[in-house]
């Protein structure tokens, strides 16, 4: 692949001695007595912290309607987390220890094809333990997002999730424990670059708290500007010489709808929309329910879909199905708003400025 390039030799040397004696660790003999338990939750943690389940959870946050500070903090965590790991994989190339002879490939599921450097799925582990940590320590409706989690228990239980994940993908054989180490790296990288990002758009945004709402005005114009630009940047960077996102193109697509939203709506500075960060409260049964239903549609459709029209391909087919999972999702959001005509601008009408630089 074009620009791509090997991970450096030396390096590999070096960190042989590290590499195999922690592939031998994992790998150890006594764990054959305890083979199909092994198996089982090494698949179900890599299961957990697959990148797809992560690039939904803005969607479904959004659809909720109550949850529009962590939303925006996921949605900025996401789209941190998506691209560090995949143009990281993208330009370096690290060759899977099964595909080498260096580890025993069991219940494989990723392809000699694909970089094993660094491991995304203890980027995922590191990035959904800091977030549940955090909304586990400051609830589900935040009024100021913190750095990180604080305290050593908070710490703790993130590093436990991280080392089980570590240890279940290199007992599978996909990767090497320094892919690991380095995956923990990028992962608390995109953790604080997200919640940098989020505290950035929360302090000059001008949001204010108020009852959810978008304006028919503004959401024509999201559709009609937002859509076509966003399925013109993934495209161009899904075809050569880019090639970004050739496992997950409409999973990360499922991105763009709540980013679009968050910009235009949930940012009255940047679009002149008088639009409020949602109101702390429950949402009702119908709405949960409604939301974990789209979420679930849209993200087994992307999950199906870009297997059989992939946007790595030329064909047109291809790019009309992205961007109508695109139109969808931003749809349901548009829908579930309630949408309406804004407010006044002044500041009786914008409700209680809420100050977000704590």
């Amino acid at each position: 692949m074009p620009f791509t390039v090997k991970f450096p030799q030396e390096l590999e040397e070096r960190l042989k001695t590290f590499d195999d004696g922690g592939i031998l660790l994992a790998q150890h003999p006594l764990h054959r007595a305890y083979r199909p338990a092994v198996i089982c939750f090494a698949r179900l943690v890599s299961f957990v912290t697959v990148v797809e389940i992560g690039l939904s959870l803005p969607l479904l946050l959004l659809l909720l309607e109550n949850y529009d500070v962590l939303a925006i903090l996921a949605s900025y965590e996401m789209l941190a987390m998506a691209l560090y790991t995949q143009v990281i994989k993208r330009f370096c190339f690290r060759t899977r220890p099964f595909a080498v002879g260096r580890a025993q490939g069991i219940v494989v599921g990723e392809g000699p094809d694909t970089s094993s450097f660094p491991c995304r799925s203890v980027v995922g582990a590191t990035v959904y333990s800091c977030l549940l940590t955090m909304v586990h320590q400051n609830g589900l409706h935040l009024d100021s997002i913190p750095w990180g989690p604080m305290g050593f228990a908070a710490w703790f239980w993130i590093l436990l999730f991280v080392m089980c994940t570590s240890w279940g993908r290199i007992f599978l054989g996909c990767h090497y424990p320094s892919c690991c180490l380095s995956g923990f790296a990028v992962g608390l990288a995109a953790h604080f670059t997200g919640v940098a990002v989020a505290r950035t758009h929360l302090a000059v945004c001008d949001c204010s708290r108020g009852d959810a709402g978008c304006s028919e005005a503004a959401a024509t114009l999201v559709i009609m500007v937002g859509v076509p630009l966003a399925t013109l940047v993934m495209v161009t960077l899904t075809i050569e010489p880019f090639a970004f996102w050739k496992k997950s193109t409409h999973a990360f697509g499922l991105l763009v709808p709540p980013l679009i939203f968050i910009l235009a709506f949930l940012c009255p500075s940047l679009t002149g929309i008088d639009e409020k960060i949602s109101t702390p409260g429950s949402p009702s049964a119908a709405t949960t329910i409604t939301a974990f239903g789209i979420t679930g549609v849209l993200t087994a459709a992307a999950l199906a879909t870009q297997k059989q029209h992939p946007l790595t391909s030329s064909d047109p087919v291809n790019t009309f199905v992205f961007l109508f999972l695109i139109v969808v999702a931003l749809l349901a959001l548009l829908a579930t708003r309630a949408v309406k005509v804004a407010h006044s601008p002044s500041a009786a009408a914008r409700g209680p400025h809420v100050h977000w630089d704590h």
